[in-house]
């Protein structure tokens, strides 16, 4: 809250009414600086581990869960893709 005058505003209220001043070329260029702060935040979000982990696709034979030992050594060869 600010003091101004007799009246305690808000820092909304002080932006309402600055942003009542402003010309319409003025207006667009603070709405694009506040869109930005807006979706900064929603961007700003943290990505948990397990869920970046569960969005890896691995594909692979059919075969490559009960025979997963004999393609790391090298003796089965499979082509496989990590998305």
């Amino acid at each position: 809250m600010i003091q101004e005058g007799n009246f305690t505003l808000t820092t909304k209220q002080l932006v309402l009414r600055a942003v009542d001043q402003l010309k319409e070329p003025d207006l667009k260029r603070l709405y694009d600086i506040i869109k930005g702060i807006v979706q900064g935040k929603k961007s700003a979000k943290k990505t948990r581990l397990l869920q970046s982990l569960s969005r890896i696709r691995i594909e692979a034979p059919k075969d490559f869960a009960e025979n997963h030992d004999v393609y790391l050594n090298g003796e089965k060869h499979a082509k496989t893709s990590v998305r």
